[in-house]
């Protein structure tokens, strides 16, 4: 029996290997009253024979780690969809996220949250992707929350 083999959905996820880092705007949030700057640096690999995708991010502010997070991305076939699992060193609870890879754009929709997350990371660029992260209520009017722009390590 041959074993199965990743799709083209697997396979297009192979534009966000490697390691990223980059400057990144925090907007005014409950979590931040003031909003403020940070770095993020990220690395992208695959993992279980090419199935899974797990991105692993830390936050730097003036030069020392303030957040980490793990996501772990899958392509659902039966959804026709790509899941996020994303665990965080802060108090909230992991989050779930639904999403699609169209063209360049990736994005990504809480579903679970009283207050709904989307991050979008935009790859038409090479060797660099942005990324945006948006909070809303109401999933009608979004406030961004990070704005970033990420380099690929050479």
């Amino acid at each position: 029996m041959d074993m199965p083999k990743p799709a083209l959905e697997h396979r297009l996820l192979q534009r966000m290997i490697g390691e990223w880092f980059g400057p990144e705007k925090l907007h005014p949030s409950q979590m931040n009253p003031d909003g403020t700057q940070a770095i993020g640096h990220i690395t992208n690999r695959f993992a279980l024979n090419g199935f899974v995708l797990f991105h692993d991010y830390e936050q730097q502010r003036d030069g020392k780690p303030v957040f980490y997070g793990h996501g772990v991305i899958i392509w659902n076939a039966k959804e026709q969809c790509y899941i996020m699992y994303w665990f965080h060193s802060s108090d909230l609870p992991p989050a779930f996220l639904k999403g699609t890879f169209v063209d360049d754009l990736m994005t990504f929709q809480t579903e679970d949250t009283r207050t709904k997350v989307r991050t979008t990371w935009d790859f038409s660029r090479y060797g660099q992707y942005t990324s945006r992260i948006e909070t809303s209520e109401d999933r009608r009017n979004w406030r961004p929350f990070i704005e970033a722009t990420y380099i690929r390590k050479h």
